[in-house]
């Protein structure tokens, strides 16, 4: 699949390529979804950064279960977004904006 920012709710499910959204974004929560494959405990599940490289959310997986789901509140304002990392599963991402 692709990366999808046409509705409120972004899936992301593929990492890198740069910034996925130049503006300001109003990001309210972000749910890290782990995959069917599950990731070792303490290794790197997400990276998610603003477009100039400062981690808005670095996630972690808590478990070794597959399909661990991790959210974030945010509510907040942020400048631009791009995903860095997204780790085993494969991780994927729904991010709520305004």
């Amino acid at each position: 699949m692709a990366n999808d920012l046409s509705s409120r709710t972004w899936f992301i499910d593929t990492a890198g390529g740069g910034v996925l959204w130049q503006p300001q974004v109003y990001i309210k929560f972000i749910e890290v979804v782990g995959g069917a494959a599950a990731g070792a405990q303490g290794a790197l599940m997400a990276d998610i950064q603003d477009r100039n490289g400062k981690s808005i959310v670095r996630a972690q997986f808590q478990t070794t279960v597959a399909g661990e789901i991790q959210t974030y509140n945010l509510e907040n304002w942020f400048e631009g977004f791009q995903v860095a990392t997204l780790g085993a599963g494969p991780t994927t991402l729904r991010v709520h904006v305004k």
